[in-house]
């Protein structure tokens, strides 16, 4: 169920006496209860700060470093003079939960399973007892008493500092939207063709989420997560609106979408020259050349997209098909299915 079955059933015993034990302890009450509303809610998104989400994306990190071998943030910077400074029982705490984490959640995929349902309970998607699978339940529950063992040298040694940056982050990002929000929403539904829906779409702000900076899932009745870095280098300043808006626009490709349709009609047509997901390197393309076009005729803004800033699809043949075949449908110029085909010859000539 959790993709480490196995894991699990070693830290069952351990995990379940701590849970039952830290059942009744109230967890950081006083950071939670400040982060549980908005920091900034416009007509798409709802910003969030929220401090179990942070500690979770904390731990993920902690027990995938702890799996490598390799030096967490916290164990590496000012914060462990503080950790070390904490009683015991706190350290222990921390300890035992990154223990967990690295043996049963620090999975090396963003989207396994385990991480997948903890995240939809901490973003109030679903509760912990809608699950119809009693062992989903028991491992929510118990990563809830780790997360609860670990808060209070959360709170201590990080949770002041990573709130503020999240924050900072969000404010920085709100010139931009107030901007070109509506715009950019309303040209991107009309070259995906796909409405928005489930809006404001629920933004969690947290450090890392692991190399990506950020991830997107799917909710039903239909609506998105999106789980983004405010310290990912790439997604700083005016980037910052390009992602965001790149993570909600997962919601325009998801299955029986129009981009999705006309992609894969164009494969079964001519066959697959790509290697690796063709809608995502589309998606890619898309959201950054239309931020880049609004950039530039609102605000004058000579705006390089994340395609070319990060170096995205840099190697083969992607860029030059793209560049060549999809700028006309954006235009207007062409039907969606008819640009499919054209960026699938191209991919299959060179460009």
């Amino acid at each position: 169920m959790i993709g480490r079955c196995q894991s699990l059933r070693h830290s069952l015993a351990l995990a379940a006496i701590v849970a039952a034990i830290l059942t009744w302890v109230p967890v950081a009450a006083a950071a939670q209860n400040a982060s549980t509303q908005a920091v900034r809610t416009t007509a798409h998104f709802a910003f969030f700060s929220d401090f179990e989400t942070n500690l979770n994306d904390a731990l993920i990190a902690a027990g995938l470093a702890r799996k490598r071998g390799s030096t967490d943030k916290g164990e590496a910077s000012p914060e462990a003079a503080c950790l070390d400074a904490l009683p015991a029982a706190e350290r222990a705490g921390w300890n035992r939960a990154v223990d967990y984490y690295a043996d049963v959640v620090s999975s090396e995929s963003v989207g396994d399973r385990g991480r997948t349902r903890i995240r939809l309970e901490l973003a109030g998607v679903v509760k912990d007892d809608e699950w119809e699978d009693a062992e989903e339940r028991r491992f929510i529950r118990i990563a809830r008493g780790m997360r609860a063992a670990a808060a209070p040298a959360y709170e201590a040694c990080r949770w002041t500092e990573r709130d503020a940056a999240n924050r900072r982050w969000i404010e920085t990002l709100a010139p931009s939207l107030a901007e070109h929000e509506l715009a950019l929403a309303g040209r991107l539904a009309e070259a995906f063709q796909t409405r928005w829906a489930g809006l404001p779409m629920r933004v969690d702000v947290v450090e890392t989420v692991e190399w990506s900076g950020a991830h997107t899932i799917h909710l039903r009745p239909p609506g998105a997560h999106v789980l983004i870095s405010s310290s990912n280098p790439g997604y700083q300043g005016i980037a910052a609106l390009e992602m965001v808006f790149h993570e909600a626009s997962h919601f325009l490709t998801g299955r029986d979408t129009p981009l999705r349709r006309a992609l894969d009609d164009a494969i079964r047509e001519l066959g697959d020259p790509f290697r690796g997901d063709l809608v995502h390197a589309v998606h890619f393309y898309m959201t950054g050349e239309i931020v880049r076009r609004r950039l530039q005729e609102a605000a004058g803004i000579d705006y390089a997209p994340a395609m070319y800033a990060l170096g995205l699809y840099d190697r083969g043949v992607f860029r030059r098909a793209i560049e060549a075949t999809w700028p006309p449908y954006i235009d207007g110029k062409t039907t969606l299915p008819e640009a499919a085909l054209a960026l699938v010859r191209a991919l299959q000539t060179g460009g």
